[in-house]
């Protein structure tokens, strides 16, 4: 475990806050510094037009980290900048310039990353430059950092390539972005505990769960009364659970991953108070919605079952998948979770041991007429989800055996392509950074965040309200809800570890 070295030694009047030069209100101002460089030649930009010594943090790190923000934004305008001209050849010129401009400002950047690597630097100095936050406008409404360019491919490519970068953000997804602060010892380590594997991995439990109630649902859904219509069964506990899991997945930030808990969510709501019953339209939807958690999961998008085997094997691979070349070990690996459940599932719902699609079905008028059986609509569904996977790992094989040779590469992460290996960085950085917030509420405990502080956070915001006391009761809610959570994990993840060396 990696912690921060505190300041000072905390006493009395130490506050209980976070309060650290990268969250002080005199962070210097992404558009000053644009100001100021919008008249220079990007030839004579020098470090103190970008950062003037009056302006300066007194902190190495995080003026190194202001430095690179700006001269990723700069160069971030000059290649996504529009012709203003209404000429083919001045378009074609200016566009010639711009990209000039920003191979220049590309290897100004990699000059000041390798001169600052010239000396030891801490962990935690090495976090606040990729974590740093700064605004762009007195608002200080947005906020940028480097991990922004990183993740979005806007920083250069020997950036994100370089095998410090990768470590930084592994250390992170492994042990937490440590950065200075002042809190005591004591509280640094239990707010530790929240790492970004360990939150993707409640997260991803609770994933599981709600996966295998909303599989539960399906073989086993409520019976119709044939006559007395008035006894529909209403919602229950299992029903409940469903559309909390459902909730605290939406309200995680909008992805590919929100349409399978949208579409749960609608078939009870449209169905309220009872619930459905196959035949309904909102069952269909349910029908809908497993198989695409099923292969959501198997996506590069948090939670995903990737992020339990090593980024640097299993990503690029699926970003080699997506672009139709495969490796045969990773696509067992990749296809087996799948494969292995919708196995049960069908099997389970025939009403047989799940050996039966191995033996094969030789009476399909038994599990007809077994009233325990699932519903046809349940039973087709898994089938055709059975197809698939098989379909998609019988392509995989293939496109194995007709895919070129790649040489030896230096890193893991390039072994199928440099492209390849760029994209599956990106991949890693931007689910490092989505579970690095120092406070974050995994679902399900973003629902009770979502009631307790959001939303009177959005009133305070709304009526221009002091946010200090809501801000310190989600640490304190955090401490008491999630933080347990944490702590219990890490010590399993700790007995585990040292089981295994013995």
């Amino acid at each position: 475990m990696v912690h921060s070295l505190p300041t000072f030694r905390p006493t009395e009047d130490t506050p209980l806050l976070r309060r650290d030069i990268t969250r002080q209100d005199n962070r210097p101002l992404i558009f000053d510094a644009m100001t100021r460089l919008s008249d220079l030649n990007v030839d004579a930009i020098q470090e103190q037009d970008i950062l003037p010594v009056d302006l300066s943090t007194a902190d190495t790190a995080v003026d190194l980290s202001f430095h690179l923000v700006v001269l990723l934004h700069l160069r971030r305008q000059k290649l996504h900048a529009k012709p203003t001209k209404h000429n083919v050849y001045l378009d074609w010129t200016q566009r010639k310039a711009q990209n000039k401009d920003a191979s220049v400002l590309e290897e100004r950047i990699c000059q000041m990353w390798a001169r600052y690597l010239d000396e030891y630097h801490l962990v935690h100095e090495l976090n606040t430059i990729i974590w740093t936050p700064f605004p762009v406008d007195e608002q200080k409404k947005v906020e940028l950092r480097v991990i922004d360019f990183l993740k979005d491919g806007e920083a250069p490519s020997d950036i994100i390539s370089h095998p410090l970068i990768v470590s930084i953000f592994s250390n992170a997804w492994r042990n937490g972005n440590a950065t200075s602060s002042l809190r005591p010892e004591w509280v640094q380590k239990y707010d530790g505990n929240c790492t970004p594997r360990a939150v993707h991995f409640v997260e991803l439990l609770s994933m599981f769960l709600y996966l295998a109630l909303l599989a539960h649902y399906i073989l086993q859904p409520p019976k119709r009364p044939h006559i007395n219509l008035h006894t529909l069964e209403e919602i229950g506990f299992r029903e409940s659970l469903l559309v909390l899991y459902a909730l605290s997945f939406l309200l995680r930030p909008l992805s590919v991953f929100s349409a399978g808990p949208l579409l749960v969510l609608l078939a009870f709501v449209t169905c309220l108070p009872y619930a459905p019953y196959p035949g309904d339209s909102a069952f269909t939807c349910l029908l809908w919605a497993l198989p695409l958690h099923i292969f959501q999961i198997h996506l590069p998008y948090t939670p995903s079952v990737l992020f339990l085997f090593s980024p640097e094997r299993i990503l690029p691979f699926v970003i080699f998948l997506f672009r139709l070349l495969l490796d045969l070990t990773p696509a067992f690996a990749f296809f087996i979770p799948g494969f292995t459940l919708c196995s049960f599932l069908l099997s389970y719902s025939l009403g047989d041991t799940p050996l039966l699609i191995f033996t094969g079905i030789r009476n399909l008028s038994d599990f007809q007429s077994n009233p325990n059986a699932a519903p046809m609509e349940t039973r087709t569904t898994l089938f055709i989800i059975l197809l698939v996977i098989l379909l998609f790992f019988s392509i995989s094989v293939f496109l194995l055996a007709t895919s070129p040779i790649h040489g030896e590469k230096t890193s893991g992460w390039d072994r199928y392509s440099l492209s390849i290996g760029q994209s599956g960085r990106q991949t890693f950085f931007c689910a490092v950074d989505a579970y690095s917030a120092l406070y974050m509420f995994p679902a399900p405990f973003n629902v009770l965040s979502f009631f307790a502080i959001r939303i009177p956070l959005f009133m305070a915001q709304l009526f221009s309200l002091d946010i200090y006391n809501i801000r310190r009761g989600e640490i304190f809610l955090w401490r008491a809800t999630v933080g347990p959570v944490m702590l219990f994990m890490n010590i399993v993840a700790r007995s585990a570890m040292s089981f295994r060396r013995r």
